[in-house]
């Protein structure tokens, strides 16, 4: 039987030409199957294998999602220059280039129902990124969508009762966005997500 959710992960780039025109080359893989941590665990792994080649790019190892994120820096942001070959497609990675990233993305089959109602509320049809690097997301706030998303990601396990080979965690948080518009009565929640590498010290 088909599960309720299956996961994506891209790798996205967006250039600007000579002649000024837009250059799209994308990177899209679907993962499936009817025990979605498996899927999940099978996206974070080919995630991960386009990392361990970016950092390859910079002669660095992984050591972290942290310090990944520093040293893959140039690959996200304007003045990078790089070329690299994965999955029999070859990326480049130049000083016009915008909007790079790489992202694991959960994407709903179905709607989990009436039992459900926070901000990241998932329904039929919707993709949502749940991990990744570059600028796939509202960068201000990306630490709000990654843990509105995550929670919706658990509530899909639960509702559908699915196994989640013990990779549930406790997450105390108060939303940023909140916090910075000012809103009254913000408290600290604190959520159940699965584990992904972000390292969330220091983000409550």
């Amino acid at each position: 039987m088909k599960a309720a959710f299956h996961y994506i992960v891209k790798a996205k780039l967006i250039r600007q030409t000579e002649g000024n025109e837009l250059d799209f080359e994308e990177i899209n893989k679907k993962f499936e199957n009817k025990n979605p941590i498996i899927a999940r665990e099978a996206a974070f792994h080919y995630y991960q294998s386009w990392i361990d080649i970016l950092l390859q790019h910079k002669g660095k190892e992984y050591v972290s999602d942290g310090e990944a994120r520093k040293d893959l820096v140039s690959f996200i942001e304007p003045g990078a220059s790089a070329k690299l070959q994965a999955d029999g497609k070859e990326i480049v990675f130049n000083n016009n280039s915008f909007g790079n990233g790489i992202g694991v993305y959960f994407v709903a089959d179905q709607t989990v129902g009436d039992t459900v109602f926070n901000f990241g509320l998932v329904e039929a049809g919707d993709e949502v990124l749940i991990h990744g690097i570059g600028n796939l997301d509202m960068k201000k706030y990306m630490i709000d969508h990654f843990i509105c998303f995550l929670q919706s990601e658990h509530d899909y396990y639960k509702y559908f009762n699915y196994e989640t080979k013990n990779k549930e965690i406790d997450v105390a948080y108060c939303m940023k966005m909140a916090w910075e518009d000012g809103c009254e009565n913000i408290a600290i929640d604190t959520c159940k997500i699965l584990e992904t590498p972000f390292d969330l010290d220091g983000y409550d």
